[in-house]
């Protein structure tokens, strides 16, 4: 037998079971600067669409898309490798989007981290 009410119930249910709506970094494609002393390096580009992520890349020839998380505080989680930053040894520390802004912090082999910025 058919339940409208029983129906009704269990649809609000689930709809306040389930997660807010993630945050997410503004589409587009972003350009990573480092800089050494007085030169400023092309780290290449990261393209971001909606809930995924591509690059860096320096000839615009992206590998696969990966997920990413940006937590509430601004943190960016990322599912998947981020091209060479992520090769030799290095790792990702910490990264952050605010104001429009990627950072991510880089974890080399040699201890001594570093910071890349990204911009649209």
């Amino acid at each position: 037998m058919f339940r409208p009410l029983g129906l009704a119930i269990f649809a609000a249910a689930a709809m306040a079971a389930a997660p807010a709506s993630a945050k997410s970094i503004d589409e587009g494609t972003y350009t990573c600067l480092y800089y050494i002393g007085d030169t400023l390096l092309s780290m290449g580009d990261i393209e971001i669409t909606g809930d995924s992520y591509r690059g860096p890349a320096y000839d615009g020839k992206y590998g696969p898309s990966y997920d990413y998380e940006l937590t509430d505080d601004g943190y960016i989680v990322w599912r998947g490798p981020l091209g060479g930053l992520t090769s030799d040894g290095n790792q990702v520390g910490t990264s952050t989007f605010e104001d429009g802004r990627i950072a991510i912090q880089i974890l080399p082999a040699d201890g001594r981290p570093w910071v890349i910025g990204c911009d649209r």
